[in-house]
């Protein structure tokens, strides 16, 4: 079965962004983690590792229990079947 509704952006991510003004590059290098991984979590396609979360959270001045009940829940991952399933 296959997962098919669209990911949720972490729209609360975003905003502290923003408010920070910061761009989403330059919060990906102030915690550590590449831009393509901050992608992934601003549009909600993975969930930061709770060394992530909490060096968001400071960064964004921001409690990592407040931060953590704004992220999305992202889309299951896909799961193919067999092809003996398939029939």
């Amino acid at each position: 079965m296959v997962d098919a509704r669209p990911p949720t952006p972490w729209v609360e991510l975003i905003r502290l962004r923003d408010r920070a003004k910061l761009e989403p590059r330059q919060l990906a290098a102030a915690v550590n983690i590449g831009p393509t991984h901050m992608s992934y979590l601003e549009r909600g396609l993975r969930r930061p590792s709770n060394a992530v979360l909490y060096r968001l959270a400071t960064v964004l001045n921001i409690d990592a229990s407040e931060l953590r009940e704004t992220m999305p829940t992202p889309p299951t991952q896909r799961r193919y079947l067999k092809p003996e399933d398939a029939a």
